[in-house]
């Protein structure tokens, strides 16, 4: 690990701060010059600590396409856990059989 790398990941544990994992490109820079050699490297970061983190459930970063800049720019998005869809499979119970509205209300449902 270089010392530049080494450096930035003491400074992250000194000050309690989370680089939030990006998706989307792997680089948020690059020279855009293949006559003088491509070089690319991820210097853009959303850098977070944790008393920023607790009032949001999910926070998404998505590396986006470069138009005129060398840099591709960050997209944030911020969900709240209001927001955040609960997924729970569904159960049946067979009690809802003996309900009389239940034959019409599965028959008109399914058309």
């Amino acid at each position: 690990m270089s010392r530049p790398v080494t450096e930035f990941k003491a400074f992250l544990d000194e000050t309690d701060l989370l680089d939030v994992e990006a998706s989307g490109f792997l680089f948020t820079w690059s020279t855009r010059h293949l006559s003088r050699g491509f070089m690319a490297a991820r210097l853009d970061r959303a850098l977070v600590n944790q008393s920023f983190l607790d009032p949001w459930h999910s926070i998404e970063v998505v590396v986006l396409h470069m138009n005129m800049s060398d840099h591709h720019p960050l997209l944030i998005n911020f969900r709240t856990k209001a927001e955040t869809p609960i997924h729970r499979p569904f159960r049946f119970q067979a009690i809802w059989t003996q309900d009389a509205t239940f034959l019409q209300t599965v028959t008109t449902s399914w058309q």
